[in-house]
């Protein structure tokens, strides 16, 4: 008989009903600390959130530092990591990489928290544990690494005609994406999401161009 077979119907697996437990706390503590910050979200505050004990949270993570490395290796591989192998993509022209990577970020609204949970937590450097704090600049430091990589071969290659240097660039990238998703973050309710992505994405693809506005 088959292990499906012998197990009463409806009965969710243990392992699937630990994922899903696992899961829905990330998920609460990530809302909470985008919303509140990492020192206001004590474990009994998302345990309260999660609608469960704190012993239950606990039970999946041992601390809160132990939550935060957990929301942190959820937010590189699901959503930084992927956004940075379109920049190392082989194929395509640096403007290419660069208007791909803007719009995979810009369509990460449906997951937005996981986006803003580095970006919130950078702006807490003296409130988040040590080992948090040396991973979110080790990751934008990555991103900026990649993007000024891809930028400088734009520029080479004569696809942009910026006279601000690559890092600069770079940087300017980051913060556009960081600031444009926290204005989503904030009243994305009264602005037309593609819209919004347009303007932005032209903003920076024409800064690159070396386009200048009028005196």
């Amino acid at each position: 008989m088959s292990v499906s077979e012998s197990r009463p119907s409806g009965l969710v697996p243990n392992d699937v009903r630990r994922r899903r437990s696992m899961q829905h706390i990330l998920d609460v503590a990530e809302t909470r600390i985008v919303r509140s910050g990492y020192a206001a979200a004590t474990m009994d505050r998302i345990a309260a959130d999660s609608e469960l004990t704190k012993g239950a949270v606990y039970f999946y993570f041992s601390s809160k530092e132990t939550l935060l490395e957990a929301l942190i290796d959820r937010s590189e591989r699901t959503i930084f990591q992927p956004g940075l192998d379109l920049l190392a993509a082989a194929e395509g022209s640096a403007a290419d990489r660069l208007v791909a990577y803007f719009n995979y970020f810009g369509a990460t609204t449906d997951r937005l928290g996981g986006y803003l949970l580095p970006v919130t937590v950078s702006l807490q450097f003296d409130a988040i544990p040590r080992k948090a704090h040396e991973r979110i600049v080790r990751l934008y430091d990555q991103i900026q690494t990649q993007l000024q990589s891809v930028i400088a071969e734009g520029l080479e290659r004569r696809e942009f005609a910026s006279a601000v240097p690559a890092a600069e660039h770079a940087a300017m990238v980051i913060a556009t994406m960081d600031g444009m998703l926290l204005e989503w973050h904030r009243r994305g309710d009264r602005l037309d999401g593609e819209s919004f992505l347009r303007a932005g994405r032209q903003s920076l693809i024409g800064g690159l161009l070396g386009f200048r506005p009028p005196a």
